[in-house]
């Protein structure tokens, strides 16, 4: 069969086109389209496949499957396979637990595709995405912008959760561009009509068209509808409409298609569009409160009215689209109490809860225990990987308890730490001030805001904040209020406010010794120790953490690793380097900020702060303080001329990254620098003006 012209995209295309065409040049892209379904989102990225092919651009394609999440960022994988060898394609790591690595190394797969030949990768229906593909979606595009990759991602706005948005707000910060599809206008309908009746439409024709609502995929099903039924009569030049009645494939809207059925089909098809996607006749049989034999016709009559088909064993709707309009048909009030029983139901036959959890968290009322209970369970399942989706959940489970639910404690709780943990600050210190206070004693309130005061994945100034408003709740226990005096001087230390830590720190003294505490002293200690190194007492300082480091046994998981990355740098010899510990997260791990910030203060950044300042063992090499011009090779730091004078040898990132000794994270980041400051936009452009500027090799 021919396929018909895309209509009604000439904007799209062009843009594509000129993406596409900037990748021969070396350019990397990113082209969100975003429409409700029936709109010709996957039309469109198939015509875009055919557009960068013929242009000669390698294409990978993949869609994201709401109930096939068995390999991580599935999509993505389905994309990037056909493109590798077998060997690469088998060595990927597959496990759901090791999707970090799988995330490592399909960047490193698609630099060395890319250094061979530009890419387009197609993702559709990323609405469906898992955490891991969102989170590729959120990493990769801007890691390998360098490259000449196009990113081609097409999802349905209305079933977006927030973390998907999320991802598509960071991608239009980054300079994506954005396609919003939108139902098609007469003319372009009626030329849809000449391309598939093969003639022009008559008025009667013409008119029965609008009643598809500028929808492709519902125009080309009326069309081919029509001329099935005979409704329809092609003369030389015309087509001309000669039953004045709808297809039975549309009859007459959904509404009078589905009246048109038994009372038992038009019931399942109801209850069916409330489940899954795929749904089984045994949940059809419990939403229905009738044996499975009994079904038997009915589901028959949905198959053969082409409503319904059978996919890997289950039951789904011929497209979401016919699943989306049989479920409108439902006065609201109906739908929203067959969505709840429909996650009962699917609770029954083995779904777990995160998989029932949108669905619950919007049709289940307030008071409903059991709702609460399985969308705090969803939010626990899915808190390590995702924390702004938990914190959703539980927010929503919130919500849904009653006021003398003994969960409304825990899920404030929960749901303040979350929304701090997945990096939402002012929301999360919002719903802090505004409910901990309403629900929790000052006790626990306090202890909250504590885990949030230590949370090394905030900044310290939130995190200091948050020990203030503790500390200004009453009646906290000697201990808890000890600690978060500790914990306040310890984070005004790591922000660089010596003179607030030191303005607190006789205070804080005072209550800790007295209440006793063994974590509070052992972070206070720690803390002042850190403040004589700033006097540059060295030996004073030595000799107080050595006193913290004898008590160190009481003290709590994070702070002995503190401690430990600080008694490595004194047993090798070296001058204590507090500000590195400070900022650390964990053994190892890359200081924040304000820790570098410290670093050049004090003099001990590393290796490039000059010949006075020997590198910190574990400490990765740092940026030197930039030229003062802006503009021009004179701009670029030594770093960045170092990555300079490798991608131009034809390395990836990973590889720069492995000679230099940095993340390849960092490589990406100093050729966006690299570019800004040469106003270049692609490698290509990168090598032609290091030839001409005599950049040395490295």
């Amino acid at each position: 069969m021919i396929r018909s012209p895309l209509r009604g995209r000439d904007p799209e295309l062009v843009l594509i086109r000129q993406r596409v065409s900037g990748a021969l040049g070396g350019r990397g892209a990113v082209v969100v389209v975003e429409g409700r379904a029936g709109l010709g989102k996957t039309r469109l990225l198939a015509e875009a496949a055919e557009i960068a092919q013929s242009m000669g651009l390698r294409v990978g394609s993949g869609v994201a499957a709401a109930m096939d999440q068995a390999v991580p960022m599935g999509a993505l994988v389905a994309a990037v396979s056909p493109l590798v060898d077998p060997a690469t394609r088998s060595a990927l790591p597959y496990l759901r637990e090791q999707r970090y690595w799988l995330l490592e190394e399909l960047e490193g797969v698609l630099e060395k595709l890319a250094m061979k030949s530009p890419l387009l990768l197609c993702i559709d229906d990323v609405q469906w995405a898992d955490s891991a593909l969102l989170a590729a979606l959120r990493t990769l595009p801007a890691r390998l912008m360098t490259f000449p990759v196009v990113w081609l991602v097409a999802y349905r706005p209305p079933q977006a959760l927030p973390e998907l948005r999320g991802v598509i707000e960071g991608l239009d910060q980054a300079g994506a561009d954005r396609l919003l599809l939108r139902p098609l206008n007469d003319e372009t309908t009626a030329q849809v009509v000449t391309d598939v009746l093969g003639a022009e439409p008559d008025d009667a024709l013409r008119e029965m068209v609008q009643t598809a609502h500028g929808s492709p995929f519902l125009l080309v099903e009326l069309l081919h509808g029509l001329r099935e039924d005979g409704l329809v009569h092609v003369r030389p030049g015309q087509a001309e409409l000669v039953g004045n009645r709808l297809p039975r494939r549309v009859r007459e809207g959904m509404q009078q298609r589905l009246d048109g059925m038994s009372d038992l089909a038009r019931r399942a098809a109801l209850v069916g569009s409330v489940l899954e996607r795929g749904f089984s006749f045994d949940q059809v049989s419990m939403m229905l409160g009738e044996p499975v034999p009994a079904l038997l016709g009915p589901i028959d009559e949905l198959v053969r009215a082409e409503l319904l088909t059978e996919e890997a064993g289950q039951l789904v709707f011929r497209h979401d689209l016919l699943r989306e309009a049989v479920r409108d048909t439902l006065p609201a009030s109906a739908r929203r109490s067959l969505q709840r029983q429909a996650v009962d139901v699917l609770l029954a036959t083995g779904a777990v809860p995160v998989e029932v959890a949108v669905q619950l968290a919007a049709s289940a009322e307030p008071g409903d225990a059991a709702a609460v209970e399985t969308l705090r369970e969803a939010s626990r399942a899915v808190a390590a990987s995702g924390p702004g989706t938990a914190a959703d959940l539980s927010r929503r489970a919130l919500e849904l308890a009653s006021k003398d639910d003994p969960l409304r404690g825990t899920l404030a709780a929960e749901t303040a730490l979350l929304l701090h943990a997945a990096g939402r600050v002012a929301e999360g210190k919002e719903f802090a001030d505004r409910i901990l206070g309403e629900i929790l004693p000052a006790q626990q309130e306090g202890e909250v805001r504590l885990s949030i005061a230590r949370m090394l994945s905030l900044s310290a100034t939130a995190r200091a904040d948050s020990g203030l408003r503790a500390l200004a709740l009453p009646h906290l226990s000697a201990p808890l209020r000890a600690r978060h005096f500790a914990t306040l001087v310890h984070n005004y230390v790591g922000e660089g406010r010596f003179t607030a830590a030191r303005e607190r720190l006789s205070e804080a003294r005072d209550v800790v010794d007295n209440s006793g505490d063994a974590s509070a002293i052992f972070t206070l200690d720690l803390a002042e120790a850190f403040l004589e190194y700033t006097t540059a007492d060295i030996g004073r300082a030595r000799e107080m953490t050595e006193a913290a480091l004898r008590d160190r046994h009481l003290a709590d998981e994070p702070q002995r690793v503190l401690l430990g990355t600080r008694s490595r740098f004194r047993a090798r010899g070296r001058r204590p380097a507090p500000a590195a510990a400070w900022g650390y997260r964990r053994r190892g791990s890359q200081p924040r900020p304000s820790a570098r910030d410290l670093h050049a203060r004090r003099g001990v950044v590393g290796r490039d702060a000059g010949p006075a300042s020997p590198a910190l063992p574990g400490v990765r090499r740092r940026l030197p303080a930039r030229p003062s011009a802006r503009r021009g090779w004179a701009s670029l730091t030594d770093s960045e001329l170092a990555v300079v004078g490798l991608v131009v040898q034809g390395m990836t990132n990973r590889e720069v990254a492995e000679r230099l000794l940095v993340s390849p994270h960092t490589v990406s980041t100093h050729l966006r620098h690299v570019f800004e400051k040469l106003e270049l936009n692609s490698r290509v452009e990168l090598a032609t003006a290091a030839a001409r500027h005599r950049v040395p090799a490295r």
